[in-house]
């Protein structure tokens, strides 16, 4: 891995500056995928582990700070709240 003999060598200091960097960095990738979400998009995503994984799809009915709250199609009862980094937006469905 590129830089770990650097971080090997940083004190105390430099490593909290570092963490502090990347969480900034990690939230502004959050905060500019959320930007590419409205109320009323149709979105999929997958859920589950190995063979247990299942496609889902549903409607953005809130974006939250960190989340997206999706209402399953089909299924209006079931909500999600779902990490904008876990969606794709379905492009051209109307349903």
């Amino acid at each position: 891995m590129r830089g770990m003999n650097n971080v090997k060598e940083m004190d105390e200091g430099e490593l909290t500056t570092l963490v502090q960097a990347i969480h900034d960095r990690r939230d502004n990738l959050r905060y500019d995928k959320l930007k590419e979400f409205r109320i009323g998009d149709m979105v999929s995503w997958v859920h589950g582990r190995g063979s247990s994984k299942e496609d889902y799809t549903g409607e953005v009915i809130k974006v939250n700070l960190k989340t997206i709250a999706v209402k399953e199609k089909g299924r209006p009862w079931s909500r999600w709240r779902i990490s904008p980094s876990m969606l794709t937006k379905i492009e051209g469905d109307e349903s």
